[in-house]
């Protein structure tokens, strides 16, 4: 069995009074299983007056989390808040780990082996939170160290600022602006993950190629710059230099999965762009448009999805910053209407979204997603 508890706080100048309104909401001693661990989501604010720390290394179980712009969870009505998600279970065990200043491969394999220090086999489940650009680098090296067997769920922190100046990561009483954290789950910890994505009536029907690449940087389309093959399509990056990442690239590993949306960091002097994640060689590529409307039934199909089977005992629900500049706001009402009080939630505005995706085989793969929505329900 696995249980979600959740609590929060809009205390954030004095930690005794915080901690005080987390340790009786989550009311431990009646609500815990044998193992648990947590998560804290907060705005920076309190991660600059240290309330996130002291609450995070007063509670009695490794804590992981990062920075957002808006968060949501049962009883949190003020998107400025703390919040705090403890998941607990009778049959699985946790670990984590954390690197400040990780973006290499052999620092990513660190952390993971810091988690994983003795234990045999490979985990259930991970949990990733990174404050780096481009997560599949963490996504990648996360899955080969666990020869793709284990489902990862995750995301990059953001904050209210263009540059993300502000967006941390957290471990424990440890916060860093650049670097990895991580929670591993071990033994029997049964989740089912979605994923939303935007709407086929809001893709372009023109599909390229990408024909050269190297990393997270397109190289070119169709055998021609990227700038030159968008504005071929009627899309001039140089005047949306100031806006690039309002604009979806949708990419098709031709692999049987889904495709994933890509977010745009910038342009180079080459006309070469830069994106949020690794784009393939010969993957195709479509771009799309985010729409107010398309967001909020993307989010109710998620939530439908969730709840369709009756059986989810909490849901994280990880949807993108996008979403939040698009609408304003967080649709507050929607998600509190469609879930039921018996379930806990934590609803996270994510600047990159970590989550599985399948074959039509059923095979999983992991991918690191925007402008996107993704679940993880524990059933």
């Amino acid at each position: 069995m696995v249980r979600l508890l959740t609590a929060n706080t809009l205390e954030a100048d004095e930690l005794e009074v915080a901690l005080g309104e987390i340790l009786e909401q989550l009311d431990m001693d009646n609500n815990c299983l044998k193992n648990s661990a947590g998560f804290l989501f907060c705005h920076p604010d309190f991660i600059e007056t240290g309330v996130a720390a002291g609450i995070a290394e007063a509670l009695p179980f490794e804590i992981v989390g990062a920075t957002t712009v808006c968060n949501l969870a049962q009883g949190l009505r003020d998107p400025a808040g703390l919040t705090v998600s403890v998941i607990t279970s009778d049959t699985a065990e946790f670990s984590a780990a954390s690197l400040p200043g990780c973006t290499t491969e052999e620092e990513i394999t660190k952390v993971y082996e810091m988690a994983a220090a003795g234990r045999s086999g490979v985990p259930s489940l991970i949990f990733p939170f990174a404050t780096t650009a481009g997560g599949d680098i963490a996504v990648n090296v996360l899955d080969k160290l666990t020869g793709g067997k284990t489902p990862l769920f995750g995301t990059n922190a953001v904050d209210n600022t263009a540059d993300a100046s502000q967006a941390v990561a957290l471990h424990n009483g440890n916060v860093f602006h650049k670097g990895l954290t991580i929670l591993v789950a071990w033994g029997e910890l049964n989740a089912r993950f979605l994923v939303s994505e935007i709407s086929e009536d809001f893709i372009q029907k023109q599909h390229a190629v990408i024909t050269e690449s190297e990393g997270h940087l397109i190289k070119s389309i169709n055998d021609i710059r990227p700038t030159d093959y968008l504005n071929s399509i009627g899309i001039s990056l140089e005047q949306a230099d100031g806006n690039l990442h309002a604009i979806p690239f949708i990419i098709d590993f031709c692999d049987g999965t889904k495709p994933v949306a890509r977010v745009f960091y910038k342009l180079t002097d080459e006309g070469y762009i830069i994106t949020g994640g690794i784009m393939p060689k010969n993957s195709t590529l479509a771009v799309g448009s985010l729409e107010a409307d398309d967001i909020i039934n993307l989010t109710n199909r998620t939530l439908d999805d969730v709840l369709s089977s009756g059986k989810s005992t909490g849901l994280l629900l990880f949807p993108c910053v996008s979403h939040f500049w698009t609408l304003g706001t967080m649709p507050f009402e929607l998600i509190q209407d469609k879930i039921n009080r018996d379930i806990s939630y934590q609803v996270f505005y994510s600047g990159g979204e970590i989550c599985p995706v399948y074959d039509s085989d059923g095979k999983m793969h992991n991918r690191f997603h925007s402008f996107t929505c993704v679940a993880c329900s524990f059933e």
